[in-house]
């Protein structure tokens, strides 16, 4: 189907505010990258991507960054160590617990395809369940980019990255043999040909 940037953006933002993002604390906005950036709990900035040929990758970023977003505008806003985020791993997990165990479980399609069906009828019709788009979401297909992965496959990802990072370190890979190193574990670990640096 042919996926409006505007409408998505809109469904986006409905999604996220239910889910906690406080809009008179934040922005929701369009980038090349979806981010979040956090000033103060009182003004923190989210972004997501959009593309017209799909609609997915656009509201998993945004809920993704949504629950960076969250976690930001919970904490206090004294210059305290107490009113900080903790790590960057606690962050990420949650905006992973958003994107991943809520945004993937039936429970929250049955929430969210009335929204799609109202900014996308054409696509999402009658006979459209809440089932269809729960399967469609969590499927599994091994991808180049891992912010476009599975449920399945997302920690794939993660290994091959860290595992090639920890080789440069520990001086077992040399910077200009990563390409090489990153398109065999590509096919070894995800079957995924990847056809350019």
């Amino acid at each position: 189907g042919e996926f409006d940037i505007g409408m998505q953006k809109e469904v986006s933002e409905e999604i996220v505010s239910k889910l906690g993002f406080d809009t008179e604390r934040g922005r929701l906005d369009v980038s090349a990258h979806p981010f979040t950036s956090g000033m103060s709990s009182k003004d923190v900035r989210v972004t997501s991507r959009y593309r017209t040929d799909e609609w997915y990758q656009g509201l998993a970023a945004m809920i993704h960054e949504g629950g960076h977003a969250i976690y930001e505008q919970s904490l206090g806003d004294s210059a305290t160590t107490i009113d900080t985020a903790l790590s960057m791993g606690t962050h990420e997990s949650q905006s992973l617990f958003w994107e991943r165990h809520v945004g993937l479980s039936k429970p929250f399609w049955e929430f969210a395809t009335p929204k799609l069906k109202s900014k996308f009828p054409d696509v999402f019709d009658d006979k459209t369940s809440s089932e269809d788009i729960y399967g469609a979401v969590n499927a599994v297909s091994p991808s180049l980019i891992r912010v476009e992965a599975d449920e399945l496959t997302y920690p794939l990802h993660v290994i091959l990255r860290y595992n090639i990072e920890k080789d440069v370190i520990g001086g077992k890979l040399e910077v200009d043999g990563i390409p090489d190193r990153w398109k065999a574990d590509m096919k070894s670990m995800l079957d995924v040909d990847v056809p350019d640096d």
